[in-house]
């Protein structure tokens, strides 16, 4: 999802496909044929995308006569149908001849909502599950159009087993029986429309994976209880499964300071899905992590870490509720593979950009709302929103015995080194604008320097490049400038600081940047802003999930811009690497972090690693 893991080997390598414009993909199902994927994304006008892994083209885009989002989807054993159901109150299903792009079957799924599908090897029914429910699918007459003609449904029994919402499901090739997974933690034999035999291999925990292949099966789950049954055996029997202690083999990934590289949303990863890869067995967990276990020990890597949407520790830190967005950004100042991320799921992570892998993460006890390095790189420095700010080394992220400032009453928004890194800038949510001493020991009288308050939160913090003045923006789009050296007193009169040359620029308000907002904009739809270490390009992010791109300055209103699109949803931040090579941006909502390939002819904007030309996500026109 969002970066390489720590296991070793050759750097990743990371492609995109980009045509889902933005929204969010809720499922995917692959081909018979091991090359094709369809996706289903979110949206009032759902659709499904079929698309070629290796060159990533478009075969097909279904869509029509379904709505809210797609939330399953399957293909027929041969692959020339492709089932989806939506996430509609009516939780409709839909057949299609996807290469002929034609709607061959519409019906109504039932009451509860549908989870998954899954066809059979046998005859090629198909069997919906969800929430309460198991629904066996006679196969629909082709050709039947699009009003549900042909479907013949009928509803499984649970039998002593009980009504149980089913969360997974696979045919077992051999036999043809079902096997489904519950959020009861039971395991459910299906022979005909009936359940047959059930097996408790959870007390508590739902089961929400499985995996059926030649070389055997797998159940996972929450708990952190993972059971391999070998091939030949029957997964209907506990006694024969080889337990894997998921809890025990996330002790063995640490980083060379003893943290765990992983992130545990327990006391153990949960198992979201399960598949066989080459003789070992592929596991996502809920914290956004792709396991690779192998071998006899078994040995396991992180093939793919990244933020993760969790719950707040505490209803202190975030008003009773989670947000589970990813705000906080920074690129190291003198080391242009480097950058950190940190998010509402509590952990502070540095990214090695050339290897497209996490480094070393830490997690910390409030949701970090913001970061940013010292310029002579010793120092990273992270804002909570508990109102504190942490210090840490950056590479080993160790919290070092420096507090800058006592907690504040509202969340860290804001943070900016002077030139020299010898101060620190600290904004808050209440709009007040405090500097500190950067290298202030505990308990220690530290020159603090309170300069006043906006009407809003303070969004952005920039020092002249003497240190001596400081400009700070609030959500309510208001600029101000401090005359710290003087003392902390606001200069009312812009024309005293039309001249100063600032270090960075980070306002979405500005004479340099009047033309970055679009037509109609009050500057709340843009939410990072980052000129380059060179002066020249100044990047935006967006409400739009876009990435915009401008000359700087950019003093005329409606400037011309290129334009990237990746993220679903609005894009949190943006910034330039110490070498203007790369661009960073995170994902507010998908929780995203991605890095960008700016060409040094025409400033076009690329993913990394994706090949030119593939996607047309990309133009010159403002979003």
């Amino acid at each position: 999802r969002n970066g390489g893991g720590g296991g070793g080997g050759a750097p990743a390598r990371q492609r995109h496909y980009l045509e889902h414009a933005g929204a969010e993909i809720l499922c995917m199902a692959l081909h018979p044929g091991r090359t094709l994927v369809a996706s289903g994304d979110a949206g009032a006008r759902a659709s499904v995308h079929v698309w070629d892994t290796r060159t990533l083209a478009t075969e097909a885009v279904l869509a029509g006569g379904q709505r809210d989002g797609i939330g399953a989807i399957a293909f027929t054993p041969d692959g020339s149908l492709l089932a989806c159901a939506d996430l509609s109150p009516q939780h409709t299903i839909a057949l299609w001849n996807w290469r002929a792009a034609t709607l061959l079957s519409l019906t109504r799924g039932g009451a509860g909502a549908v989870l998954g599908l899954v066809f059979s090897p046998k005859d090629s029914s198909m069997v919906s599950f969800g929430q309460r429910h198991v629904r066996f699918w006679s196969r629909p007459l082709v050709g039947s159009g699009g009003g549900g003609g042909g479907w013949s449904a009928r509803k499984g029994a649970f039998g002593a087993a009980g009504a149980q919402t089913v969360l997974c499901a696979a045919f077992v090739p051999s036999t043809a029986a079902l096997l489904t997974g519950t959020s009861r933690g039971m395991l459910l034999e299906w022979t005909g429309h009936t359940v047959s035999r059930a097996v408790r291999l959870h007390s508590q925990w739902p089961i929400f994976a499985i995996a059926i292949s030649a070389e055997g099966v797998a159940v996972g789950g929450r708990g952190g209880r993972l059971l391999v049954w070998p091939a030949g055996s029957t997964p209907m029997d506990p006694q024969l499964a080889k337990p894997v202690d998921l809890a025990q083999l996330a002790t063995g990934l640490t980083d060379e300071y003893g943290r765990l590289r992983c992130l545990l949303t327990g006391d153990a990863p949960c198992v979201r899905a399960l598949a066989f890869a080459r003789g070992t067995l592929l596991l996502v967990t809920r914290a956004g992590e792709l396991w690779q276990l192998g071998g006899a020990a078994p040995q396991c890597r992180l093939l793919l870490q990244g933020h993760c949407a969790l719950r707040a520790p505490s209803a202190h830190e975030h008003g009773g509720g989670a947000r589970s967005e990813l705000w906080a950004l920074a690129a190291h100042p003198q080391r242009a593979e480097l950058f950190v991320t940190a998010g509402d799921d509590c952990t502070v992570r540095v990214w090695d950009a050339a290897a497209c892998a996490m480094q070393c993460m830490r997690r910390v006890r409030a949701a970090p709302q913001c970061a940013a390095f010292s310029p002579d790189g010793t120092l990273l420095a992270v804002g909570g929103a508990d109102g504190t700010t942490l210090l840490l080394e950056p590479d080993s992220l160790t919290e070092l015995p420096i507090r800058p400032s006592a907690p504040h009453a509202g969340e860290v928004t804001a943070l900016a080194f002077t030139p020299d890194s010898a101060l620190l800038a600290v904004g808050y949510a209440d709009g007040s604008v405090e500097v500190h001493s950067a290298f202030a020991e505990r308990g220690a009288r530290e020159p603090l320097r309170l300069l006043g308050a906006h009407v809003g939160a303070a969004r952005s913090l920039d020092w002249s490049e003497d240190g001596s003045l400081l400009q700070s923006c609030c959500e309510g789009m208001v600029l101000a400038w401090w005359d710290v050296e003087g003392g902390g007193e606001r200069i009312i009169d812009a024309e005293q600081v039309s001249d100063v040359e600032w270090a960075t620029w980070t306002a979405p308000v500005g004479w340099p940047v009047v033309g970055i907002l679009p037509q109609l904009s009050d500057g709340t739809d843009v939410h990072g802003v980052s000129r380059s270490n060179g002066r020249h390009l100044v990047a935006t992010a967006d409400d739009f999930g876009k990435l915009n791109l401008f000359a700087y300055p950019s003093a005329v209103a409606g400037s011309a811009c290129r334009v990237g699109a990746a993220h679903a949803g609005h894009v949190s931040n943006v910034c330039w690497s110490c070498d203007d090579s790369r661009l960073f941006s995170t994902g507010g909502a998908d929780m995203t972090v991605l890095q960008w390939r700016v060409g040094r002819t025409n400033n076009r904007l690329d993913p990394i690693d994706m090949p030119v030309g593939v996607s047309r996500a990309f133009d010159n026109e403002r979003g």
